[in-house]
């Protein structure tokens, strides 16, 4: 899913790469002689463990773009993907992945030189910013007080929304009725702490897809942004939601409301797992029921040996997310459920990623691993 929703996601990119894109194509391999490589600066993004950049290959009957991602500690990298555009025919172009599987490239290959390129510019400025930070530790330049950033231009298209992110059925009421949690007081509490360990908790879960989304592997190649915020602050609309998938700056955004900072870390782990499905503004039932499911696999993954306080709100959500998902063994009534609810009636079936025959083996394979833990 994460290649296809990449490839697509930069597809605009490439065709309009001179009106949208602003791509600083730099010369970096001009003495090849196979190819003219330029190296895009304005593409590159650094993860905690790879660097991730966009590259234009000039042979003589094409030009090639492409998305690659380099190691710069185990000097190796790989090709993500390519598009290929005839230079007889610029709208005549074809696209294909490449393996993920990274590796050494001869030194004289134009992916060295590449990879040499850009590990440099990223040793460079990281270089730079630890200059910066002791030149302001030297100066004492140190502000105590939040920084609060606000962005005046949000608008209702900058959200990525799929449907109310509460589960609205008869089968709920029982969680619906219980007192209403007030937002707690949050002066004590470090928010930053209790958001880290719960994406540290996703990194033991055999699902790996939640962690690699929030740590980077996404279309937009950026480390995800999972933050406590109250949901009132960005919309009155969104008071009843437990969280909101936000796109901003080329960004992906989860905000966990604030009503849930005394929630537990495996439900708060959860929670941020169902949102982290959806990476792009498209949506389909098809998804919606895959988030559901994660969120389900997630919760019950993390609390098999542990008992949390079902008054907990978040945790009420849970269990009773659990109940649904446990109706069947093969997650059919999940399936039914979400598809009846009419928080989706406008919902397509499909969406990248999710078209019926991929979403049908990803998630016979997601409640696989849900039956396991069952007792």
């Amino acid at each position: 899913m994460k290649k296809l929703l990449y490839i697509i996601l930069v597809g605009a990119c490439f065709i309009f790469q001179n009106a949208f894109c602003e791509a600083q194509w730099q010369d970096v391999a001009s003495n090849n002689k196979d190819a003219q490589v330029f190296l895009d600066n304005s593409s590159i993004r650094t993860t905690e463990n790879y660097v991730y950049y966009r590259a234009r290959f000039n042979y003589s009957d094409k030009s090639t773009i492409c998305w690659l991602k380099s190691d710069c500690t185990k000097n190796l990298t790989a090709v993500l993907s390519c598009k290929a555009y005839s230079k007889s025919n610029e709208r005549n172009f074809f696209a294909y992945e490449n393996s993920t599987k990274m590796k050494s490239f001869k030194s004289t290959s134009a992916v060295r030189s590449l990879h040499n390129n850009v590990c440099q510019i990223n040793q460079e400025e990281e270089i730079s910013q630890t200059a910066m930070m002791e030149s302001a530790v030297r100066d004492s330049v140190v502000n105590s007080q939040d920084e609060v950033i606000t962005n005046e231009a949000i608008t209702e298209e900058n959200a990525i929304v799929q449907g109310e992110d509460t589960i609205n059925a008869a089968e709920l009421k029982k969680a619906k009725n219980t007192k209403k949690q007030k937002t707690p007081k949050t002066g004590n509490i470090d928010k930053l702490s209790l958001i880290n360990q719960a994406i540290d908790l996703l990194k033991t879960c055999p699902l790996a897809l939640p962690y690699d989304i929030i740590s980077g592997n996404n279309p937009y190649f950026r480390p995800v942004v999972v933050e406590f915020k109250k949901l009132t602050e960005v919309d009155k609309k969104y008071k009843n939601f437990d969280a909101l998938g936000w796109l901003m700056d080329d960004t992906l955004h989860i905000y966990v409301d604030t009503k849930h900072i005394n929630a537990p870390v495996e439900a708060l782990a959860a929670l941020i797992a169902g949102r982290s499905v959806h990476i792009d503004t498209e949506d389909s039932i098809n998804e919606e029921i895959y988030a559901w499911a994660t969120e389900g696999y997630v919760w019950k993954y993390l609390t098999k040996d542990v008992r949390r306080d079902p008054e907990n709100s978040l945790v009420q959500r849970e269990l009773v997310l659990n109940k649904i998902i446990e109706k069947s063994n093969d997650g059919q009534y999940l399936k039914k459920f979400i598809t009846s609810d009419r928080s989706y009636k406008d919902f397509s079936q499909t969406s990248e990623g999710f078209e019926e025959d991929e979403f049908n083996t990803k998630f016979n394979e997601l409640m696989n691993l849900y039956n396991d833990l069952k007792d």
